[in-house]
C-alpha cells in the first residue's frame, strides 16, 4: 500500500503522485488521516470515467465537446463554486490511453501570465452562473467548457493553458491498480486521444481539505 507521506511530498514538489493501491486503499488512508473529505457538491462517491462518443456524452460534459479526442487541460469540478482539492484517479487494469498533467511555473521569473489572475470567465454549471478567475491567489480553476472567457485577459488564459497543453508531462497507466493523486487547484490534467474507447475504465475519487473549510 502507498504511503500518504509520499503522496505529500510529491504534491510539494510537483502536485501529483503516482502510486500503486486500489481505491480502497485510499479511503482507508483518508479516514486515517482525516484531513480530507469527500467534495461537497460533487459527485463525491466513485465516479466511473468512461469514455464516450460526443453524440452519447453527459450534457456540458468534456466528451460532448471532444468526443473520443484530446481533452484540454482542465481542473475537475470547475462549474462548483468550491471546487475540490484533491481528485484520485484509479485504473486496475492498463489502459493505452493516457493522461496528461501540467504543473505551472512557480519559481524564479517564469510564473502565470498576469491575466489569469485577472481575466474574467462566466461559470455554468449545477443549474447557476457565476463569475471567477482562473487564478484565484494561486488556486487554479479552468475549463473551457463550462466556463466562457468575459474580456481579453481571459481570452488570453485560454490561448495560454491551450499551449501549455505541449509541455505536460505523460502519465501512463501501464500496470495494474495504478493511482494519480491529483492536486487539483495547482496543477491541469487531461485525457488524450483515446485509443481503448472499450477497455478504458478510470475512477475518480475527489476531496476537498479540512483546513480550507
Amino acid at each position: 500500500m502507498f504511503n500518504m507521506a509520499d503522496v505529500r511530498a510529491d504534491f510539494e514538489f510537483q502536485g501529483w503522485s503516482r502510486q500503486s493501491g486500489a481505491l480502497s486503499d485510499v479511503r482507508e488512508a483518508v479516514r486515517q488521516e482525516g484531513v480530507l473529505i469527500a467534495a461537497r457538491g460533487a459527485r463525491s462517491s466513485e465516479t466511473l470515467l468512461i469514455p464516450h462518443e460526443t453524440s452519447a456524452a453527459p450534457r456540458r460534459s468534456m466528451s460532448a465537446v471532444y468526443g473520443l479526442g484530446k481533452q484540454p487541460l482542465h481542473s475537475d469540478g470547475a462549474h462548483l463554486r468550491v471546487p475540490p482539492d484533491v481528485v484520485v484517479l484509479h485504473s486496475a487494469l492498463p489502459s493505452l490511453t493516457p493522461t496528461i498533467i501540467w504543473t505551472p511555473p512557480r519559481r524564479g521569473k517564469v510564473r502565470l501570465p498576469m491575466a489569469s489572475r485577472h481575466g474574467i470567465f462566466t461559470v455554468r454549471g449545477n443549474g447557476e452562473s457565476f463569475l471567477a478567475v482562473a487564478n484565484e491567489r494561486g488556486k487554479l480553476r479552468f475549463d473551457p467548457v463550462v466556463m466562457s472567457p468575459g474580456d481579453a485577459y481571459a481570452r488570453e488564459s485560454v490561448t495560454y493553458f491551450e499551449n501549455a497543453r505541449d509541455s505536460a508531462e505523460i502519465h501512463n497507466w501501464n500496470e495494474p491498480d495504478l493511482l494519480l493523486f491529483i492536486d487539483n487547484r495547482r496543477v491541469l490534467h487531461a485525457r488524450n486521444e483515446v485509443v481503448d474507447p472499450d477497455s478504458r475504465n478510470i475512477s475518480r475519487l475527489a476531496y476537498q481539505s479540512v483546513a480550507e473549510l
